[in-house]
């Protein structure tokens, strides 16, 4: 549970319908997540670890206790959201080599710019690699094909490898 005190009152009667039918929760764990990013600079402390804990936390409680209807759902659902979140693998598989060579290239100090100009690097690169690749196989070819295809490759990779 994110809070010894909130757990104790969600196993109270009548406590926690306070706390999830009005959707405080969500806003709540919402809120610090964005104050994390704003306020926060993640490269300074060592993660996992204490400094990062609310925003685990508040993670947490965005998954656990957003409901349908409410407005942080109606929020994160909407189409830019929908759009990252379609893009969430490739952003993944993407940021890191793209962050790693951008600081390989400016040895003299990153700007503020070249975070701009990496996240828009990494997110287009996301989106054509979403588009030519993982739409197209997790969609276009039938799951057994697919199955099948990937069992047969890895099982070739591994004989050749010996």
């Amino acid at each position: 549970m994110p809070d010894p005190g909130l757990h104790i009152c969600l196993k109270t009667p009548g406590c926690s319908a306070q706390w999830t039918d009005r959707g405080l929760i969500p806003l709540f764990s919402l809120l610090v997540i964005v104050g994390y990013f704003v306020a926060f600079h993640f490269g300074q402390y060592t993660h996992p670890g204490l400094p990062t804990l609310p925003f685990i936390l508040a993670c947490c409680g965005l998954l656990w206790f957003t409901q349908p209807g409410e407005p942080v759902t109606k929020l994160l659902s909407t189409s830019p959201f929908v759009f990252i979140g379609k893009l969430s693998y490739s952003i993944y598989l993407w940021h890191f080599p793209v962050f790693a060579f951008g600081r390989l290239t400016n040895l003299d100090g990153v700007t503020a710019a070249d975070h701009a100009l990496w996240i828009v690097v990494t997110l287009a690169l996301s989106a054509a690699g979403y588009y030519a690749i993982e739409k197209p196989f997790r969609f276009r070819i039938p799951g057994r094909a697919f199955v099948a295809t990937t069992c047969t490759a890895t099982l070739a990779i591994a004989v050749l490898r010996g």
